[in-house]
């Protein structure tokens, strides 16, 4: 998948993944940038949450 090079690192580990690889494996209901999709936080019939490319990086927002 990646491979980090050096000591597993914090910052080593955030130079071989960006924000939406996270989103994406741990937010099971997203489908692509922009688009609602229901809260892994809670049940909701209305979709609230949203991943965004805002100032150069993804945004997780939930709206509930």
């Amino acid at each position: 998948m990646f491979k980090i090079n050096g000591l597993l690192t914090v910052e080593n580990v955030l130079k071989s993944v960006n924000p939406l690889m996270i989103f994406t494996y741990y937010c099971k209901n997203y489908k692509k940038p922009g688009v609602k999709f229901p809260s892994e936080f809670r049940k909701e019939t209305n979709p609230s949450s949203v991943i965004s490319y805002y100032n150069g990086t993804y945004i997780y927002r939930d709206w509930e």
